[in-house]
């Protein structure tokens, strides 16, 4: 099981070790031992057995995940909470524009705004938005070249079922 992630020390680390590191890690993306060493007035020898000894290295790595995993966290929860309350907001426009249009208030010329809401609430909710069909005229092209070529195998195996199978799956062409 993993050790959570936090800024408490080893045991056997002394104050001044554990303001070293802390004073490490705080330094962020500028971090070097020999910073350290002249931020707190020490010698980089003792920063440089701080570091081995209480495994700096380990620990930045730990608590820079934990982090990530933290912000990570937080970001899915606004998205989702976000999306939460779009979908409250589309679903509270269709339902008024609904009674609107039963009262007689909204008289339909167009659903065209309708549609927008709907389209919305779809785009939100990360339901395609659009129909598409494949055209691709080429594909279908090779399609028919490989059953015209199974064709004239089956054809020359001479069983009847599957010539009937065939001939029904390609519409007799």
């Amino acid at each position: 099981m993993a050790r959570k992630a936090n800024l408490q020390y080893p045991k056997q680390e002394t104050p001044l070790a554990a303001q070293a590191f802390k004073t490490y890690y705080e330094l962020g993306d500028k971090r070097t031992l020999s910073a350290v060493a002249k931020k707190l007035n020490i010698s980089i020898t003792t920063v440089k057995r701080y570091s081995n000894m209480f495994n700096w290295a380990d620990r930045v790595a730990e608590l820079d995940k934990a982090q990530v995993e933290a912000t990570h966290k937080a970001l899915v929860r606004n998205t989702i909470e976000s999306k939460m309350q779009t979908m409250e907001i589309n679903q509270k426009l269709k339902d008024d524009f609904a009674r609107m249009v039963n009262e007689g208030k909204v008289r339909i010329r167009t659903i065209k705004d309708y549609i927008s809401v709907d389209r919305h609430d779809l785009l939100v909710r990360g339901e395609p938005t659009e129909r598409t069909e494949s055209t691709n005229i080429e594909l279908k092209g090779q399609v028919k070249n490989l059953l015209a070529m199974i064709g004239s195998r089956i054809a020359e195996s001479g069983d009847e079922q599957i010539k009937a199978l065939l001939a029904e799956f390609t519409d007799g062409e």
